[in-house]
Order: C-alpha cells, then sequence, then structure tokens
C-alpha cells in the first residue's frame, strides 16, 4: 500500500465581478494522487446564490455537491463519503454563483496524497489494447 502524506491549504480570494468566481485548488507538484476528506468554502462579506463543489478536468466541469443560497460569513463544508480523489492534471473547484464584486472568498482543503507508481520507483508499464 502506498504511503500517505496529509495536507491542509487555502485559496484565498477578492471577487472582481458580480456574477460568478471559482476558487480553484491546483495541485502543488506532479506525480501524486490527491484524496480530499474535508472542503470548506465561506464568503466572508456577503450571501450568494449557488456554491458548487467539483473537479475541473480540462475544460469539463464535474460537479459533486450543490448549496443553494449560502449565507454570508458561514462555513460551508463538504465531507464525501469517500475522498474525493483528483490526479495532478486536474483542479478541486468550487465555484461560486451570484458573488458581489470585492466579496473575501475562501477555500480550506484537507486530505492526504500518495504518490503515483512511476514516482515510487515502479517500472514502466506499457498500455495494452484489448481485442474485441
Amino acid at each position: 500500500m502506498p504511503s500517505r502524506y496529509y495536507f491542509r491549504d487555502k485559496v484565498e480570494i477578492e471577487s472582481a465581478s458580480s456574477a460568478a468566481e471559482n476558487l480553484d485548488y491546483h495541485a502543488p507538484k506532479t506525480g501524486r494522487i490527491y484524496y480530499f476528506e474535508e472542503i470548506v468554502v465561506e464568503n466572508k462579506t456577503t450571501g450568494f446564490t449557488r456554491l458548487l463543489f467539483g473537479v475541473l478536468r480540462v475544460d469539463d466541469f464535474h460537479p459533486y455537491e450543490e448549496q443553494q443560497s449560502p449565507s454570508a460569513a458561514t462555513l460551508y463544508p463538504w465531507h464525501p463519503v469517500t475522498p474525493l480523489r483528483m490526479f495532478d492534471t486536474e483542479t478541486l473547484r468550487a465555484a461560486c454563483t451570484g458573488v458581489t464584486s470585492g466579496d473575501n472568498l475562501v477555500m480550506w482543503v484537507a486530505g492526504h496524497f500518495e504518490l503515483m507508481p512511476k514516482a515510487e520507483g515502479l517500472p514502466d508499464v506499457e498500455p495494452v489494447e484489448a481485442e474485441l
């Protein structure tokens, strides 16, 4: 079983628009698989319309959890039943709709990561195509 390395991190932005903002957590290092066990979002300034938690892969956003009409200065936690997996080429996203310009938006994350097999010194394996 691969070793687990635990982490906590924070993303904070000031809203520049009055429509939507994204709090994006990018993998800080390559060669890792991230598992998020806790994600918390707060708009410290005002309430807003909608909050979506999900993963962005290239240009495709996969939402997993939704909160309607979040209040100002209130923590909105998401504790996935099983840790949310994210590869180093993906982005964890909290999409905030209906924010106000100047809002202070914060996302806290906690979880663990594992090194991908290649990073642990396992030999490269060529993919095999299945015959149908």
